[in-house]
């Protein structure tokens, strides 16, 4: 388990993925090089990605130093989420130049890339407001949580592989009935039924913090989630980032100013429905780490 401390300088902690209760890391990533680290993801080869604003780290599996460091002209803007593939390339969505605009969107870079990239395919979407995290399913169907941020509903866009320019959703999830709200959609993930999982911040409409989930082909327009993950059994308090990995679904939280509520990770399994307690809670060893407000990946 990757955690980013949104600092100068990191450090991102590593820690086993089978860890609970209080723990140290393993190991951490740092250096002088990282300016304001944001979003993780990891690799089923165990390459993990750092982004840094419009900057990509990647480091192969168990080191702490840059492989490889990932940059290109059509990442214009913060990062704000990756993810990759089974064929390891690369998802990056934030601020793109796609359709011959600086927008937002999502650039995909193959595996191996490098300084000066050229992306495989860059893309944006009038229906695409702010992305707030990307996933992609086997057949390569893109999925993005873009926060509304100006009083309409979150929305779950999805666009079919090989999406280029200015792309029209194949689907989108948004609306009252959703659970997606219009406060803060905070993070995405599919599960390998390409069943779709968001972490949303309380609203007006939605008072309190959940993660609803949607089912993988059906889910449409303004329907109703099939589950939802809520209440004060659930230990969520104020859910950031998520992430699924060996059948369970790895949930970060937020500190808050409370000395009781720094920051944690919560993992349920996938099938969690309702007001059910996690399995196990992770609290990371945040001395002199400032993890508020943390991303968290989880890999091999």
């Amino acid at each position: 388990m990757y955690v980013v401390s949104p600092n100068i300088g990191g450090p991102i902690a590593l820690y086993p993925s089978s860890v609970s209760g209080t723990a140290a890391p393993t190991a951490a990533v740092t250096g002088t090089y990282l300016n304001l680290p944001g979003y993780v993801t990891a690799d089923s080869a165990g390459t993990f990605y750092v982004s840094d604003q419009e900057t990509v780290y990647a480091y192969a599996k168990g080191t702490t130093s840059p492989a490889r460091t990932i940059t290109s002209t059509s990442l214009t803007g913060e990062v704000r989420g990756m993810t990759t593939d089974a064929s390891h390339n690369l998802y990056v969505a934030g601020g793109v130049f796609a359709g011959g605009v600086t927008t937002y969107g999502v650039a995909v870079f193959a595996p191996n890339a490098g300084t000066n990239a050229t992306p495989l395919e860059t893309f944006t979407s009038t229906s695409l407001a702010f992305p707030y995290g990307v996933a992609v399913d086997a057949a390569g169907n893109i999925y993005v949580a873009s926060d509304n941020q100006s009083g309409g509903y979150n929305a779950v866009l999805e666009f079919a592989k090989g999406a280029i320019g200015v792309a029209t959703p194949t689907r989108m999830i948004s609306g009252a009935a959703t659970g997606l709200g219009q406060g803060e959609l905070a993070g995405i993930a599919l599960d390998p039924s390409a069943n779709i999982y968001c972490t949303v911040l309380a609203d007006a409409y939605n008072p309190t913090d959940h993660i609803v989930e949607f089912a993988a082909s059906t889910a449409s327009g303004n329907q109703p989630f099939t589950r939802e993950l809520t209440g004060a059994a659930t230990g969520l308090h104020g859910p950031t980032t998520l992430a699924i990995y060996g059948g369970n679904l790895f949930v970060g939280n937020a500190s808050t100013m409370g000395p009781s509520q720094l920051f944690d990770v919560t993992v349920y399994p996938t099938s969690a429905n309702g007001n059910q307690a996690p399995l196990r809670s992770i609290f990371p060893d945040d001395s002199g780490l400032n993890l508020e407000g943390s991303e968290i990946a989880v890999g091999p």
